[in-house]
Order: structure tokens, then sequence, then C-alpha cells
């Protein structure tokens, strides 16, 4: 086998050759983050089909990045399985040394390096994406040899090489127009909110003399003018050109990264709240923190690093069944040390309505049972722990003390019941006891916080 990072030709017969290639370590751990136990360094990836006898090398793009759309080496595409370079005289291989003299010649458009895989960078993903809106499609054909031509009935849809070069370079002056166009208006906007300081003239935007770029211009500067469309061309824009504009408007971009982040947080507060106002179940509030995990961190005083949703801990009987799972496994950041999260809903009852002696409320079944049933996690991860890291290959996990918190029910309203939530949480030895909206007000004083930094 080849080292990792390498390919290997296998011959097929009949002239035709397969290219594999051999993940690295690091691909392995950036693009598929929740699986890493499935693909170790070197796992082969067949990712090219060369077909000298046509003159044919098909391309079988992948996913090198797991998305909350694409999986790990799923198919990048919807209905376009491979891309066929036709004509190019990109056939003849033989040897490894063969496909890394090939790579650096692939067309304009094209990855031209084993980093991400093979197929079309990202603007240029566009011209499949219309391909398959016109039809059903497996194959694109960029040839050389042929002229452009479809029917239904075929899998090939053939792009001759001058109009696939036609349509990539339309696509990129567009976004180059649109990023001209956002300049000029994010530009004049600042401009205008400080000039009053320094007691300068407003500056009037000028329009420039490329239509598309007014148009752009014109949609920006009206907050009603953009749908959902123009919003994600615009951040398909940014993110197509972050590393430029990074580099000649670092200010810019980096205020426009805090401006996303506060309205990103806003729109989590909204959510939030509007979500405590319904009849969730578990499984929904589950849902909800697996894609914010980082809600759950406001609950440590330390540097986190979430690790597992539904994390298997143990607990197994002989006959296989009653495997114990935790909702939510953590890690501090550097010590390693593990902590467990029991999730359950905001109508949870913490105290009973009745108080057994004047202004003291006993807590309710059903929070002695959401802490039981966190606490015989801790101990189910203990008596299994060192088979589980090495099982996960979380070699970084450590269980010095394993914390434990059991989010909640909510804040009781009148005072008495108050005071007994406090004396049962401050007596909690070891499971803390944190209530849905308690984390909900954290994220507002965050928000509180930034609003603080601004002023």
């Amino acid at each position: 086998m080849s080292d990792p990072g390498g390919f290997t030709v296998v011959d097929k017969g009949g002239g035709e050759v397969e290219v594999l290639y051999h993940l690295t370590e690091a691909q392995i751990q950036q693009g598929n983050y929740y699986d890493q136990q499935k693909y170790a360094a070197g796992h082969p990836v067949h990712l090219m089909t060369a077909k000298p006898a046509i003159d044919q090398l098909l391309l079988h793009p992948l996913c090198f990045a797991d998305t909350s759309i694409r999986g790990f080496l799923e198919p990048r595409h919807d209905k376009i399985k491979s891309i066929i370079l036709e004509g190019f005289e990109f056939s003849e291989i033989e040897s490894e040394d063969d496909i890394w003299g090939m790579l650096p010649a692939f067309p304009t458009g094209f990855y031209k390096s084993s980093e991400h895989g093979v197929g079309l960078h990202l603007p240029n993903r566009l011209i499949i994406k219309v391909i398959e809106m016109l039809g059903d499609a497996t194959s694109l054909v960029i040839s050389k040899t042929r002229t452009s031509q479809f029917s239904k009935d075929s899998d090939e849809f053939v792009l001759s090489y001058r109009e696939f070069e036609e349509a990539r370079k339309a696509i990129g002056r567009i976004a180059e127009q649109a990023r001209k166009a956002s300049l000029d208006v994010r530009t004049a906007t600042a401009f205008n909110m400080l000039a009053p300081i320094a007691g300068k003239k407003q500056m009037e935007l000028k329009f420039r003399r490329n239509a598309t770029t007014a148009r752009f211009q014109k949609l920006l500067l009206d907050p009603d003018g953009l749908d959902e469309d123009d919003h994600a061309s615009l951040i398909q824009m940014m993110s197509t050109n972050a590393q430029q504009i990074a580099k000649t408007q670092p200010a810019q971009l980096e205020r426009l990264r805090d401006d996303v982040e506060i309205a990103t947080l806003d729109a989590l507060i909204t959510e939030y709240e509007a979500k405590l106002s319904q009849n969730l179940t578990e499984d929904e509030w589950q849902a909800f923190f697996t894609l914010h995990p980082f809600i759950l961190s406001f609950v440590f005083g330390f540097p986190i690093v979430f690790v597992e949703e539904q994390a298997s801990i143990g607990g197994k009987k002989l006959g296989g069944e009653g495997e114990k799972i935790a909702d939510y496994l953590y890690r501090h950041s550097m010590s390693g040390n593990v902590a467990l999260f029991e999730i359950k809903t905001p109508d949870t009852e913490l105290l009973y309505d009745k108080a057994f002696r004047r202004g003291v409320h006993a807590p309710h079944k059903k929070l002695s049972e959401a802490i039981s049933q966190t606490l015989d996690q801790k101990h189910e991860l203990l008596l299994n722990f060192t088979n589980k890291v090495f099982e996960s290959r979380e070699f970084e996990l450590r269980s010095y003390a394993v914390y434990c918190c059991a989010i909640v029910g909510t804040m009781p309203v009148d005072e008495d019941r108050k005071k007994s939530l406090e004396y049962i949480r401050r007596n909690s030895r070891d499971v803390d006891i944190v209530t849905f909206d308690e984390l909900l007000e954290k994220l507002k004083q965050l928000r509180a916080f930034f609003n603080e930094a601004d002023d």
C-alpha cells in the first residue's frame, strides 16, 4: 500500500486503470470529525479512472468534509457522480509519479492537489447544479473533441471545453463584480457613520459603470431588496473570497465577523425563547443542544470541548441488553477530565407543591430520578472507562473527577420554592442542577456583554 497521502495505480485490465488515493490522518480528523474510528490513515479512496483507449479520465468527486448536507466521502453532488475529461491526454497513467505530474495540468477551475479530492472549485459547482436542474445525467463530460449535447435518454451531459471555459469565466466575473459592489457599499456606510465625529461631509456612493456591479450596489443599499437567494449569493461570495478579503480588508472583515456573531446570538436567543414556550420532548431538546453545543459550555467555569452526543458509557448485561447512554459527553480542554450531561425538559417538576414544613418543599420524584440516572451513568462510565477510551480512540479523556450535570425544569417563581431549590442544589455534591431558563439567561448576559463592549 502507498504511504498515507499518496496514490496507488490499479490495472483493471482491458486498458482501464483505477487510481486510489490514501487518506492522511489530518484529512480524516478534519473531514470526518464525528466518526474518526471508522477510517485509519492510508484508507483507500477511488478518485479517478483512466480509459486510454477513448482518451477519457473519469474524476469521482467526493466530499472530504463532514457537513450538515454531505457526509464524509459521500458523493459531492446530488446526481452527477463523475466528471469526465475527454481529449485532454490525461489517460496514460502507469505510476504514482504520472498522477503527481498530471494534477497541476488540470483545467483552470479544478482542484489541482489531493487535499480536497478531485472536481470543480466551489464557485464553478454552480455549473453542475444547473446541469442537475436540466436533467438526470449522472456524468458531466468536458470534451475537447465533441460539441455540447444532451439527450434526456442519455446519462451523459457533454459540455465542450470552450463553452465550459466561457461559463467558468462568466461566473468568476459576476463574483468579482459582487465583491466590488459589497466593498463600495460597506465603505460608504462606515464612512457616513463616522464622518460626523470628524466633522466631515457625508460620502455619496458612486455607482459603477458596470451594470451588474451597480445592480449589486443598489440591492445592498435597499434593506428590502435582498431575498433569500440574494442572501445565499452574498454568503457564497464572502466565503469564496474570504482569504483575499482578509488580506486586503482585515479590519472590515473582523467587524463583519463580529456583526455576524451578534446576529447569530440574537437569533439563537429568539429561538431558545420560542422553544421554552413549546411543549418539546427530550429528543427535541437534545437535537437543539446538538445543533448549538456551545450553550452547555456556559455551565462550566473552565474551557471545555464537545466530545460526543448519545455517548455509550457501558452497563451492558451478559445478554447484550441494557447499554447506558449519556446525553452528552464533554471534556476539559486542558486536563481532559470528562463531564456528563443529562437533558430533561423545562416542564419537569423540581419540587412538590405542598410544603412539608413551613416554606420548605421537598425535591420532586422527577428531579430525584434525574439525579439518580446521572449518578448511575457516572458509575458505569468509571467501571468501563479504560475500555471505552480504547474503543473510541479518545485518548485525551481522563476520569480524575467526573463532572455531572442535569439540565432540568425551570426556576420556581415564588421565594419559598426558590429557597428550597437552592437548598437542594447546594447540597447536591455530585450532580449540578441547572434549569433551562438559567441557560437562556446566560445567553442574554453574553449579549449584554457585547453591547457594553460596543459602547
